[in-house]
C-alpha cells in the first residue's frame, strides 16, 4: 500500500485506471488527447451558441429599424392593439405613441446589447480556440499509433530501445502541448484534480443569477426531457449523468479490437482506426452536402420573395429579407456547412487509394515490419494532411464570420441611433 501511495504521487495524472501494465507514455497521451478533445467540443459549442445569439440580435435589429422607418405604420399598430385588446394590460403599451417609443429605445438597446455579447465571446470564448484544440487532439492520435507501430523517422531507428521511443514520445507530446497553448491566447483545458476534489467559492454575481434562474433551469431542462422523449422514445440522461458515463478511455473507435495500449496488426490498425476515419468522413461528405444544398435553397427562395417585394412596391421589407439572407449566410459561415465535403472526398480518394495498395501486397510482404510502419505512416500522413488544411479553412472562415458580426452590429447600431 505505501509503495502504490509512491506510485500515485510521481504519476500526477488522473488515473482512470493503474498504469502498472500500461505504457505509461500512452497513459499521458490518451490523457492529453481526452482533455483536448473535450475542450474542443466545449468551446465549439459555447462559439456557436453566442454568435448565433448575436446573429439573431442583429437581424431583430434590422428588422425593427424597418418598423420604425416606415411611413404610416399606424395600420400595422391598429392590427396589433385589435388583436391584443382582451388583454387590458398590454392595451396602454401597444398603442401606436408607445410602440413607436418602444421601438426607438429597443433600437438603442440591441445594437449595445450586442456588442456586449461579442466582446463576452471574444474575452471567454475565442474564435479559434476550438479548432486549436481539435488539431491539437488529432495530433497527439497520430503520434499515439505511430509510436505503437515505430512508424515514421523518430520512432523507427534501429538502435533505439522502448526506453528511448518513450522519450521521444513525451517529448513530441510536450512539443505538441506548447504549440497548442502559444497559438494564441485560449482558455486552458479543463484539468482533473489528482488528490481531494477541488473547492473554490462561486463569486457574488454567479451566486445571484444562479439563485434566479434555478426554476427557470429546472423548467427549460424538463420540456427539452419531455421533447426529447417524444421524439426518440427515450428519456435523455442528465449532462452530469452523460458526464459520469464516458469512455475510460477517448480517442478510440473499437475498444473491443484496440484498447489503445497493446501492439496490434496492421488488419486491426485497419479496422480500428483506418475503417472508421473513412466512413466518418463519407457521412461528413453527405452531411455537409445536403445541408449546403437545403441552405442555398431557403436562401433563394428569400430572394425570390425580395423580388416580389420589390414588384409589390413594398421596398423598405427589402432591408428584412436581405437582413434574414446575410443572417442564414452568417450562419452557415459560423457552423462551417459546406466547406468540407471537398476536402473530405480528397481525403477518402487519398485513403482508398493506400489501403488498395497494401491491399494488393503478398502475404509476406505485408507482415514485413517496415512495410506495415510504412503503411501506418503513409495513412497517419493522409489524416495530418487533411487535418491542417481543415485547420486553415476553419480559421479563416471563423475569422471572416466575426468581422461580418461586428460589421454588421456597427451598422444596424448605426441605423438604430
Amino acid at each position: 500500500m505505501a509503495q502504490d501511495a509512491a506510485d500515485a504521487k510521481l504519476y500526477p495524472f488522473p488515473q482512470r485506471s493503474a498504469p502498472v501494465d500500461r505504457d505509461p507514455a500512452l497513459v499521458y497521451a490518451w490523457d492529453l488527447y481526452a482533455s483536448y478533445s473535450s475542450a474542443s467540443k466545449f468551446h465549439k459549442d459555447n462559439n456557436t451558441n453566442i454568435r448565433q445569439f448575436v446573429i439573431l440580435l442583429i437581424f431583430l435589429t434590422s428588422f425593427l429599424a424597418v418598423l420604425a422607418d416606415l411611413r404610416g405604420p399606424v395600420e400595422a399598430w391598429q392590427w396589433v392593439e385589435r388583436s391584443l385588446s382582451g388583454i387590458s394590460p398590454l392595451n396602454a403599451i401597444f398603442t401606436t405613441p408607445n410602440a413607436k417609443q418602444l421601438l426607438q429605445v429597443l433600437l438603442i438597446v440591441l445594437p449595445i446589447t450586442t456588442a456586449a455579447f461579442l466582446s463576452f465571446a471574444t474575452q471567454f470564448s475565442p474564435l479559434r480556440a476550438w479548432i486549436i484544440y481539435r488539431v491539437g487532439a488529432e495530433d497527439v492520435r497520430r503520434e499515439i499509433y505511430l509510436y505503437r507501430f515505430h512508424a515514421g523517422e523518430d520512432y523507427s531507428k534501429p538502435e533505439q530501445t522502448e526506453d528511448d521511443r518513450r522519450d521521444i514520445l513525451f517529448q513530441r507530446l510536450k512539443a505538441i502541448n506548447n504549440q497548442v497553448q502559444q497559438k494564441e491566447s485560449i482558455p486552458p483545458v479543463i484539468l482533473q484534480s489528482n488528490g481531494e476534489k477541488p473547492r473554490w467559492t462561486p463569486s457574488l454575481p454567479r451566486r445571484i443569477f444562479m439563485g434566479l434562474t434555478a426554476p427557470f433551469r429546472w423548467v427549460l431542462w424538463h420540456i427539452y426531457a419531455l421533447w426529447m422523449q417524444v421524439i426518440t422514445r427515450k428519456r435523455p440522461e442528465h449532462p452530469i449523468q452523460t458526464a459520469a458515463k464516458k469512455s475510460e478511455w477517448a480517442g478510440r473507435y473499437h475498444k473491443d479490437i484496440d484498447d489503445g495500449f497493446k501492439k496490434i496488426t496492421p488488419l486491426e490498425y485497419l479496422a480500428a482506426r483506418v475503417t472508421p476515419q473513412r466512413d466518418w468522413y463519407v457521412n461528413k461528405i453527405a452531411e455537409d452536402q445536403n445541408r449546403i444544398a437545403d441552405w442555398r435553397i431557403l436562401i433563394l427562395s428569400i430572394g425570390i420573395v425580395s423580388a416580389v417585394l420589390a414588384a409589390a412596391n413594398f421596398e423598405p421589407w427589402i432591408v428584412v429579407t436581405t437582413a434574414a439572407s446575410i443572417a442564414f449566410s452568417t450562419h452557415i459561415q459560423l457552423n462551417l456547412i459546406g466547406s468540407n465535403y471537398g476536402l473530405y472526398h480528397l481525403t477518402v480518394s487519398k485513403l482508398d487509394a493506400e489501403i488498395a495498395h497494401w491491399q494488393a501486397m503478398n502475404d509476406t510482404e505485408r507482415e514485413r515490419k517496415e512495410t506495415a510502419a510504412h503503411f501506418v505512416l503513409s495513412i497517419e500522413n493522409i489524416i495530418r494532411e487533411e487535418s491542417d488544411i481543415w485547420e486553415q479553412q476553419a480559421s479563416q472562415i471563423q475569422t471572416e464570420t466575426e468581422q461580418a458580426l461586428i460589421k454588421g452590429n456597427d451598422r444596424r447600431g448605426a441605423t438604430g441611433t
